[in-house]
């Protein structure tokens, strides 16, 4: 008898081990790779208006993030804590390495808060930076908007580059980053003085985007014709029309 139940222990304590371990290996064996971008090079690749592509990445709200200024030469974009980091998402990703010589990245992202200071923003563009190491581009181009419709960045475009400059990607070690650092090539004035800038309706932002879209591919339109057209789809004078599209443009600007 003792020795059937000794049998019987040792047959369920191999069974439990077994099960464990087969629990172990599935959740290990569930972890993922971000996706790495892809995007057409050029000069600067900072403005599109292009609809997001389905792999957009969002990014939740965080405690005290670290923030950017000069790195280190080892390559990194951090530096030390600032102030918290606001939720915003990668919506864009496009490949521009052909015919610059070197593997180039750009990438949108949207940042829906506002007022936001410089140091928030500086914060979202080394978050990316990290969130994109590793993955074998030697440049990557950087710009945060306040809404994806707008054609020109409202906040800010940043380079990470040797030594900050995009036109000598070529030079840079891709798997070290070495000497790389995170320049801020653009800077909205709303940033430090947002009380000068007023933030568009949405109301703006859907007659801008018809507007751009009914004049980006053809450059022979008449833009008081259109206008008329979309003050009568929207049942507003063509003054009306024009001022809010108007808006969302001098708003970037800002």
């Amino acid at each position: 008898m003792i020795l059937l139940l000794v049998a019987v222990g040792v047959l369920f304590l191999c069974c439990a081990g077994t099960t464990t371990l087969a629990t172990i290996g599935l959740v290990i064996g569930d972890t993922s790779t971000p996706q790495s971008a892809s995007v057409s090079p050029g000069t600067q690749p900072a403005a599109s208006s292009r609809r997001p592509d389905p792999g957009s990445t969002a990014v939740a709200p965080t405690a005290p993030a670290s923030t950017a200024g000069t790195p280190s030469t080892a390559g990194t974009s951090e530096v030390a804590p600032g102030p918290s980091l606001p939720a915003y998402e990668i919506f864009e990703r496009r490949d521009v390495s052909a015919g610059s010589g070197a593997r180039r990245l750009a990438l949108r992202a949207e940042l829906r808060t506002f007022p936001v200071s410089e140091q928030q923003v500086t914060a979202v563009a080394s978050q990316v930076v990290e969130r994109h190491r590793g993955q074998g581009w030697q440049a990557l181009s950087i710009v945060v908007t306040y809404d994806r419709r707008e054609v020109l960045p409202s906040y800010a475009v940043f380079e990470w580059a040797p030594g900050g400059r995009w036109s000598e990607a070529a030079t840079g070690d891709a798997a070290t980053w070495r000497g790389y650092q995170l320049n801020a090539a653009t800077l909205r004035e709303k940033l430090a003085q947002p009380n000068k800038c007023r933030l568009p309706t949405e109301q703006a932002y859907v007659l801008n985007a018809e507007f751009n879209q009914a004049t980006e591919d053809n450059v022979e339109v008449s833009e008081e014709a259109v206008l008329s057209e979309i003050a009568k789809r929207h049942k507003i004078s063509t003054a009306r029309a024009e001022e809010l599209v108007v808006a969302v443009e001098d708003w970037t600007m800002c």
